[in-house]
């Protein structure tokens, strides 16, 4: 069964967390590439970013959704 869509509340902080069963980052490249993808998607959509981790195969992030206006 598939688990139900979450509801987002603006203003809400949010722990994501991706795990992958392989490597998510092989080089150290990869990392580079993704934050500067984390960053980019942050400036387009407002989002407080707070705290990131990026493990070899774990990635965690704590945001905070902005307000509407």
């Amino acid at each position: 069964m598939a688990r139900q869509p979450r509801h987002l509340t603006h203003g809400g902080l949010y722990r994501i967390w991706a795990h992958g069963r392989h490597h998510l980052f092989r080089e150290p490249k990869d990392y580079a590439v993704y934050l500067n993808a984390l960053l980019a998607a942050k400036q387009r959509t407002h989002l407080k970013l707070y705290h990131y981790c990026l493990l070899r195969n774990d990635v965690h992030l704590l945001v905070r959704i902005p307000t509407a206006s």
